[in-house]
């Protein structure tokens, strides 16, 4: 199919075919109408669900407008489901064709549906960026409780630390360790 952007090409299969369990989904966008290079991104994403388990994969590919990079990522992950309890994991592999940045993160992560109401969840990710032989770690624990179907207040802490020479985040404004929090209020329309 044509766009008014360029070429957009979309594959979905939403697990209602013969095996239902399994889904795929590939696309590819330019933003350059007649380029198929230039300012385009192209990728696969595969996945399985079966009873409490959901597991995925994905690769993607981006180029740049103006110069030849390209940025990759791949990565793997799912959740088990455990009653009350749902566990998830995962792994992304990032990395850029010019540039020198590569960065391995991992993914894990806990909640648990302590009422029908109340979801309390740990969540913490680890980033190691090979080409600066730096690091940044990060743990966040939400609580989150339903008013209504569409309605929920949460409350949030969360800790980051940056190791090294990992490319320091706009937010983080040191390196070093930072913690926060927050409160909330979402409403679903």
């Amino acid at each position: 199919m044509q766009s008014p952007d360029g070429y957009v090409l979309r594959l979905l299969t939403d697990g209602n075919g013969p095996f239902p369990e399994y889904r795929v989904q590939t696309w590819a966008d330019t933003q350059v109408s007649g380029q198929t290079k230039r300012s385009s991104s192209y990728g696969i994403l595969l996945g399985y669900t079966r009873g409490p388990v959901d597991v995925g994969a994905f690769w993607q590919q981006a180029n740049a407008l103006q110069t030849p990079e390209a940025r990759k990522v791949w990565g793997l992950g799912g959740n088990h489901q455990w009653g009350i309890v749902k566990l998830t994991f995962g792994y992304l592999n990032n990395r850029f064709d010019v540039s020198p940045t590569r960065n391995d993160v991992f993914t894990g992560g806990i909640a648990v549906s302590a009422t029908q109401a109340l979801t309390l969840s740990v969540t913490s990710h680890y980033d190691r960026q090979r080409n600066t032989d730096g690091s940044r770690i990060m743990v966040t624990g939400v609580a989150d409780y339903n008013l209504s179907k569409r309605t929920d207040v949460c409350a949030e802490v969360d800790f980051n630390r940056i190791n090294g020479g990992y490319a320091l985040p706009s937010f983080m404004g040191v390196k070093g360790s930072k913690v926060g929090g927050g409160i909330g209020l979402r409403h679903r329309f």
